[in-house]
Order: C-alpha cells, then sequence, then structure tokens
C-alpha cells in the first residue's frame, strides 16, 4: 500500500514538473529562440565535425567515401607509439611548455591578486588592472613581434644591454635555440597573468573584512592575514580554474607554435598540435594525423577527470 502511494506520488510529481517546464518554455520562448543561434552553431562546428575522429581506424585516401576506405583499426595508433623516440619528444614539449606556463602563470596571478587586495590606494589598484590585462587582448602576431624587439640575435635590446655590460661577447640565440621555450613561456605568463589576477581579486573581495579585522585585533601581521584567510579563501577558485586549465596541458596553440618555431628549435618546440598539422595538411596523412589528435584528446579527457576529483578532495571545489 505505501508503495503503490509512493507510486502515485512521483507520478503526480512527474505530471507537475513536466507542466512547469512547458510553462517555462513558454513564458520565456522568446529567450530560448535568442539563444537557439548560438546552440545550433556550437553544435554545428563542435559536435558534427566529430565525425572525423573515424579517419583514424581508416585507411583514407583523398576524394575515396569513407566507408570504401580499408579499415586498418589500431594501425595509426601503433605505428605513432612505434617510434618512441618521436613520439617520447612531442609529449615532453608539449608537457614542459605547457606546464611551466600554468604553473608560473598562476603563481604570478595569485601574488598580483594578492598585491591589488592588500593596496590601500584604489585609484593604484585600478590602474595596476588595466595594465596587467592589456597584454591579454594582444594578438600572437603582436607578441611575438614585441617579443622579438627585446629577445633578438643581432639587435635585441636584451643582447645590447647583456653586452654592453660586458656580460657576453655575442648576442644570445633567444629565438633559436632550446631558450626559446623558456621565452615563448615567458610571454605566456606575460599575457595570461593579468587576467587570472583579475579572477582571484574578485575573490578576495568577496570575503568579509570582519575576518581581516577580528585577526589583526588578536595581533595577527599582514603577512599572517595572507596565509591564513587570503590564500585558504582563493584554494577553491585556483583548483577550479587549475583543473580547466589541466585540459589544454596537451593542447597548444598552433598559430603561436607556427610564429614561433623555426629549423633551428623544431626539435624542441613541436609539439601534438604542429605534429598533426605537419601529417595532416603538410604530408597529406589525415588518417595518422587523426590517430595522433584522437589520443591527445582522450588523454586530456582523462586528465581534467583526474584533476577534477583530486580539486574535489583537496579543496572542496571542482567543475560538477
Amino acid at each position: 500500500m505505501f508503495t503503490l502511494a509512493k507510486k502515485n506520488q512521483m507520478v503526480e510529481a512527474d505530471r507537475l514538473n513536466n507542466g512547469s517546464v512547458k510553462k517555462r518554455i513558454k513564458k520565456y520562448r522568446t529567450l530560448y529562440l535568442m539563444v537557439l543561434p548560438a546552440l545550433l552553431s556550437y553544435f554545428l562546428l563542435k559536435y558534427v565535425p566529430l565525425w572525423g575522429i573515424s579517419l583514424a581506424f581508416f585507411d583514407y585516401k583523398v576524394g575515396k567515401p569513407l566507408l570504401e576506405c580499408n579499415f586498418v583499426g589500431l594501425k595509426h595508433f601503433i605505428k605513432f607509439f612505434g617510434d618512441i623516440s618521436d613520439a617520447t619528444n612531442i609529449f615532453l614539449n608539449t608537457i614542459i611548455i605547457n606546464v611551466a606556463g600554468i604553473v608560473f602563470t598562476y603563481l604570478l596571478g595569485v601574488i598580483l591578486a594578492i598585491c591589488m587586495h592588500e593596496n590601500r590606494v584604489k585609484k593604484l589598484t585600478r590602474t595596476s588592472q588595466l595594465f596587467t590585462l592589456f597584454p591579454y587582448f594582444l594578438s600572437s602576431v603582436i607578441v611575438y613581434a614585441l617579443v622579438s624587439v627585446f629577445f633578438a640575435q643581432n639587435n635585441g635590446v636584451i643582447n645590447t644591454m647583456l653586452k654592453n655590460l660586458g656580460i657576453v661577447d655575442a648576442g644570445i640565440n633567444f629565438l633559436g635555440s632550446e631558450l626559446t621555450r623558456w621565452v615563448m613561456v615567458f610571454s605566456r605568463v606575460w599575457c595570461q597573468a593579468g587576467y587570472y589576477a583579475i579572477l582571484l581579486y574578485s575573490t578576495l573581495t568577496s570575503i568579509n573584512m570582519d575576518e581581516f579585522d577580528a585577526a589583526a585585533i588578536d595581533g595577527a601581521t599582514r603577512w599572517q592575514r595572507i596565509r591564513y584567510i587570503s590564500l585558504p579563501h582563493l584554494k577553491g577558485t585556483v583548483s577550479v580554474l587549475l583543473v580547466v586549465s589541466v585540459g589544454s596541458i596537451l593542447g597548444s596553440s598552433l598559430d603561436q607554435f607556427m610564429l614561433w618555431t623555426n629549423s633551428q628549435n623544431y626539435d624542441s618546440m613541436i609539439t601534438f598540435s604542429m605534429y598533426v598539422y605537419n601529417y595532416g595538411l603538410g604530408k597529406m596523412q589525415f588518417s595518422y594525423a587523426a590517430a595522433v589528435d584522437l589520443f591527445n584528446g582522450v588523454v586530456s579527457t582523462v586528465l581534467v577527470l583526474v584533476a577534477n576529483r583530486i580539486s574535489k578532495k583537496v579543496s572542496d571545489s571542482s567543475l560538477v
């Protein structure tokens, strides 16, 4: 009897929920229609192209229907991992560049956010926000042009200064050696740190000032207030942002790497995105490129799931 009554209640609740959903759709139909083009474009640009993943399991030939091509299974994956030196070099380059960029970006972002929050001159805080956020909106071409002015081997600002000071006799080839990856990391940190600093600063401004006042009354120094109040409040926001960033550890901005990579630094700059581009459009090996890119996507998804679980345990914050 109890089970039957409970079942009737569930049926009635579902009926009411369906009715409320229909009412909401009817009430806000104009807003739903405004969102519809964005949803359709996202579906067409993000989900429809996923059929291309199947290329990784076929020996695709240009101009030939996919279903008429030979099914080769994991042949292209085995080929990629068959040359372990090639796969290891690409994997290490991608990890080093992206992990270093993420770590230094967030470290500098936290420092900038705390400095902004501890500063009592609001006009100075707004000015610093403007100058630190400005590089975030620069295109990769402009950023590379600025970096070239400072790090060029013959007449760059840095090399000219080093030679005038007598530290080096000849200019250092920053943009044509293994040093290029670190210069690129520096430019990425310069562009993105201000953006993340403002996100973290907004978290700090939401802290109840009574906590700082109470700590000051108890005799806590400024560093102690930062350590025991500011940093713990930032932990949740930083954790969620890191989870999002982890998904891009094996991904790279192709246009940026196309600018920075040359024959002199190729071995230390080649990443998954460059490798896929070279084989896909350069050598027209579409199936092999699709296999490498699919492996990249699967590993990135696993990293995000693992990072999300760790974030939930460490900081009780996660994406879902």
